[in-house]
């Protein structure tokens, strides 16, 4: 009777014992999962070891990119943590987080030295979304209008918290000549006149010589040939219209057109023009009635009519060049501190996040 007192209470006894190992273990895991432990700084703000986790759970569907784009291979477990040209992908990972953590802290601040946020610290940012999801829960309760997402996750509510502040940011520091991102029309008008190609396509008026070489559908394939051997021998509009003996050649005026149709001829052409390597040699467009071939002639464009139609977007694309400019400016005057140990031991203690 008294041995089998004493298994009983060895038996309770190694019982508890397991429950406080497992209790353990499971106190680290989710002190790993949770921890605010300083890896970094920026400017004396803390950079957490949950915050350096959330940014390369981010990352990492990138970095398996670029390794399967470079080594035509998918990244398997082991591969993180193996050298590949003097590094691994977790190492990888760790610097482009940590980089992008800077960039977006350095956002982050400069919002609150414009008083536009609070929260500069991942922790109080989490806190501050999940207010925000407990007031839109509230809200939908009570049968009221949320607008946007119902709920964020830490993701989402990042990229909103960003892109808002990137957009307020552009708004603040633009309003005085004297505000670093300011943007007037002499800006802008440069900015446009050494950017031409990207703002001119719909101001361009095109001079062509047209000649039309009619085909009935059974012979449109001999005659798409023809014409394609002619124009390989360098041949111009003019020696096509005399060996085909077609009749005269007739000037037209292209203008690209927002109410044509993406499918009509026009627009066919159009494109060809802005795609052509070398605008001296004839395009052809394949018509119901046969193929028209044409010559450029000469090329016109209303800069005037081009900078008013674009004026609005290229000023966003200037301040957004501005803004990236000026933080960057700003980042290079923040101290970074980094405690690479640290982030050594946490890499190696919490892989199971990764991977």
């Amino acid at each position: 009777m008294s041995k089998k007192a004493v298994n009983t209470k060895s038996f309770l006894l190694l019982i508890t014992g397991l429950f406080i190992v497992g209790g353990t273990l499971l106190t680290v895991m989710l002190y790993m999962l949770n921890s605010n432990d300083e890896v970094a700084t920026v400017d004396e703000h803390v950079i957490s070891q949950q915050e350096l986790t959330f940014y390369m759970q981010q990352l990492r569907p990138k970095i398996q990119n670029e390794f399967q784009t470079k080594y035509q291979r998918p990244l398997s477990k082991e591969d993180w943590y193996k050298k590949v040209d003097g590094t691994t992908p977790m190492d990888q990972l760790q610097q482009q987080a940590l980089a992008q953590i800077v960039k977006d802290k350095t956002l982050l601040i400069v919002g609150k030295q414009q008083h536009l946020i609070e929260h500069i610290d991942y922790a109080d940012i989490i806190q501050a979304m999940n207010t925000e999801n407990k007031s839109r829960t509230e809200a939908i309760s009570r049968g009221e209008i949320v607008y946007g997402l119902t709920s964020f996750t830490p993701q989402s509510y990042y990229s909103h918290l960003l892109t808002s502040l990137r957009t307020e940011l552009k708004k603040k520091l633009s309003q005085s000549p004297n505000d670093p991102l300011y943007i007037d029309n002499k800006d802008a008008y440069a900015y446009f006149n050494a950017h031409q190609a990207d703002w001119t396509v719909n101001a361009t008026t095109y001079e062509m010589t047209k000649l039309h070489i009619p085909s009935t559908q059974q012979q449109k394939a001999t005659t798409l040939q023809q014409i394609t051997q002619d124009l390989q021998q360098n041949m111009s509009l003019t020696m096509i219209q005399n060996k085909y003996k077609l009749p005269q050649k007739i000037a037209e005026t292209i203008t690209p057109d927002s109410n044509t149709s993406q499918n009509s001829y026009q627009n066919e052409l159009i494109m060809k023009l802005r795609n052509t390597d070398d605008a001296s040699k004839p395009i052809f467009i394949e018509t119901k009635q046969g193929f028209d071939l044409y010559q450029l002639e000469h090329t016109a464009i209303n800069k005037e009519e081009a900078f008013k139609q674009y004026q609005a977007q290229i000023t966003q694309t200037l301040l957004e060049d501005r803004l990236n400019t000026y933080l960057k400016h700003v980042q290079q005057s923040l101290p970074v501190t980094v405690d690479q140990p640290k982030i050594s031991t946490v890499l190696a203690t919490s892989s199971f996040m990764m991977l």
